[in-house]
């Protein structure tokens, strides 16, 4: 049996309609006989479930060939997805991330919180999020997910260096000098630590001005 790809559901029903054949015709030797005819089409047709189902999770949709399946005792859609175990799937889900993380060096802690967002399960516990996109390639929504990590974590470096410099009251308040005129004010929280002094709009800072 050779194989386009790991996704060659053809060439592996092309393999299971030749025992199923063989089977209904009773064209089985002494040396294999029925019972590992059957075993063996247990065997193809657990990896057809996995071929369709690893397609699937790296593609964000159903095997183009899944509707060409024929004598098949349920189609190879999304009824088959959601036979294939939740678990099982996530772990398929996390093995591609990690080997895409790798590849586009992405940190442990981004990859932590792609895989959790993705693989968060709807109310009947039979999907993922990501399968319920109408496309879904891992490793482009990886990239954009690791781009916007490196910006998010940027950001918040910048505001926790602006807002670190300032000291806080009792009660959480902000204090603050206006750096034209020295008032001391206490703003709020971060957003009216940035807007600025109320008395002369410009920006505030940490100390007040030396008499």
């Amino acid at each position: 049996m050779k194989m386009k790809d790991k996704f060659d559901l053809i060439s592996l029903n092309d393999a299971r309609m030749s025992i199923i054949h063989n089977l209904e015709n009773n064209n089985t030797d002494t040396f294999f006989n029925k019972d590992f005819y059957k075993r063996m089409l247990l065997k193809i047709e657990e990896l057809m479930l996995d071929c369709a189902s690893d397609y699937y999770v790296e593609n964000g949709t159903m095997h183009p060939d899944s509707k060409k399946i024929k004598k098949w005792k349920s189609p190879i859609g999304d009824s088959t997805i959601v036979k294939v175990h939740i678990d099982t799937r996530k772990e398929k889900f996390k093995s591609n991330a990690k080997m895409f993380a790798s590849e586009i060096g992405m940190a442990d802690d981004a990859l932590k919180s792609f895989n959790e967002y993705w693989l968060e399960k709807n109310k009947s516990e039979t999907k993922l999020k990501f399968e319920m996109q109408e496309t879904f390639e891992i490793k482009r929504r990886m990239i954009k997910w690791n781009n916007n990590s490196i910006d998010w974590a940027v950001k918040k470096v910048k505001k926790q260096s602006f807002e670190a410099n300032f000291k806080k009251t009792k009660t959480g308040l902000y204090i603050a000098y206006c750096s034209r005129c020295g008032k001391k004010e206490t703003p709020n929280d971060s957003w009216q630590l940035k807007d600025g002094s109320n008395c002369c709009r410009v920006e505030y800072m940490p100390e007040g001005k030396a008499e």
